[in-house]
């Protein structure tokens, strides 16, 4: 089969899995059970708010001016 290029965004499972969306698997002529070759460009971290909000509340202890940190540099604007 020739190398045809699709470009989708993803989210991996619970159980680590991609899914494929059926219109790209029709285009590509892909069946279950093929092995498919994939390439990772990107990968994007998820932080929990509670995570982000611990390490902000750090930087606001170090910072004289509270109030210009949370209008220049707050995660949450």
């Amino acid at each position: 089969m020739g190398k045809m290029k699709i470009k989708i965004k993803a989210t991996v499972d619970k159980k680590g899995r991609i899914i494929i969306p059926a219109k790209v698997r029709r285009e590509m002529r892909i069946e279950p059970m093929m092995k498919v070759d994939i390439r990772i460009e990107r990968v994007f971290q998820r932080r929990s708010f509670l995570e982000i909000a611990k390490s902000f509340r750090s930087s606001l202890k170090k910072r004289k001016d509270v109030v210009k940190l949370l209008h220049e540099e707050s995660p949450f604007r």
